[in-house]
């Protein structure tokens, strides 16, 4: 399907599997790609607002500006259950795969949790700015190569504190995450509080969230080290088990960004069991 729109399973839809359908966002309609994360802007495969069991098998998404494969929803809208994305390609896309509570400030809060149990099976994202984009509710990642060739291969981020206050959590198992050539500067994984600003009155009221990631492999191709490898800034907790990293940064930094007039942030914690960390 040639398109600049969006192939969308919309509104309380239960019980649908849609399988092997392909489509080109045309993305130099728009000129050209950016890191798209907002509800404006063109998408590509859709899962959102009070569905369940619904999934996309089989399919690819190229060219689009925005997420080329996303699951959001909760906030403003009801939360979604058991949705997700199994052996599908995201080619050249702003967002190869994502996942986040859907808000509109405007408007009163309905579901308080992002989308619930989204599985991401065996996924791959190559020639994206951003690989996989984790931004509330809850997931099960297994497998997959998630390449990104601007921002990060890994995103992993709290849910908005102004909606969401159910935890957030998931395992990522198996998965590969690798950062461009082309882009030497940013990391390839970057977890914190989804609100960075301290001023924010939500800034320390960060909702709990937990990453486990096991049998990770976490690779930056630059050949020289300008930036970080891994970046966990305030927020998230997250437990890496058996997990590579390789890189000529080889460095991980646990960074906080200060704190909020309302108090303090939400410190998190990150723990390495049994990791190989190496460089160039």
């Amino acid at each position: 399907f040639p398109s600049h729109d969006t192939i969308e399973v919309a509104k309380q839809v239960t019980n649908v599997m849609v399988s092997g359908l392909s489509l080109n966002g045309n993305a130099a309609a728009f000129g050209g790609l950016f890191p798209q994360v907002s509800l404006a802007g063109p998408r590509g495969f859709v899962i959102w607002d009070g569905c369940e069991n619904v999934y996309f098998e089989n399919c690819t998404a190229q060219n689009v500006n925005g997420d080329g494969f996303i699951s959001y929803s909760g906030g403003n809208n009801d939360s979604s259950n058991n949705t997700g994305f199994v052996r599908c390609v995201a080619d050249t896309c702003g967002l190869g795969f994502s996942q986040e509570i859907w808000t509109v400030a405007a408007s009163a809060a309905s579901a308080k949790q992002g989308p619930q149990n989204v599985l991401y099976d065996s996924c791959t994202a190559k020639n994206c700015n951003y690989g996989l984009y984790l931004a509330g509710g809850t997931w099960d990642v297994r497998g997959g190569y998630y390449e990104a060739k601007r921002l990060h291969s890994l995103t992993m981020y709290c849910g908005d504190a102004a909606w969401e206050t159910t935890p957030a959590r998931g395992v990522i198992t198996g998965a590969k995450f690798v950062q461009s050539a082309a882009e030497a500067a940013n990391p390839v994984v970057v977890s914190r509080g989804i609100a960075v600003a301290p001023a924010l009155a939500t800034y320390g009221k960060q909702p709990e969230c937990s990453y486990t990631l096991v049998g990770c492999e976490f690779e930056h191709k630059a050949a020289a080290g300008l930036g970080e490898i891994w970046i966990a800034r305030e927020g998230p907790d997250i437990t890496a088990i058996n997990c590579k990293i390789s890189g000529a940064q080889t460095q991980i930094e646990h960074r906080a960004d200060g704190d909020a007039p309302a108090g303090s942030y939400r410190h998190g914690k990150i723990t390495f069991v049994v990791c190989i960390v190496t460089g160039k």
